[in-house]
């Protein structure tokens, strides 16, 4: 299940009425790479869908991810950040706390 924050949902919209086709946009949740303490799992905003893809809606949002990562998915939650030090898309568990 991938849930997201209103404030990350508010950015995706800005995001995607500011892109040329705004209604062709999705968010991308990809994998970077498995490290020592898991799967690092990257956002971006893309308008192709890949023929091995899923394609869910959340909070009136298109999700996309390659079928092959949905092992690494789990419960996840997106949230946006502004912090200086941790500014964009944020991808975790939602067992995860935020502070």
């Amino acid at each position: 299940m991938i849930d997201m924050t209103k404030i990350a949902v508010g950015k995706f919209n800005e995001l995607r009425r500011n892109a040329e086709n705004p209604d062709d946009r999705m968010l991308r949740i990809s994998l970077e790479g498995i490290g020592w303490d898991g799967p690092k799992l990257k956002l971006t905003l893309e308008k192709l869908k890949r023929v091995n893809d899923k394609v869910i809606e959340t909070s009136g949002v298109k999700v996309v991810y390659a079928l092959d990562i949905e092992t690494y998915l789990g419960e996840v939650n997106i949230d946006y950040s502004d912090d200086w030090s941790n500014h964009g898309f944020i991808i975790g568990s939602t067992e995860e706390s935020y502070c």
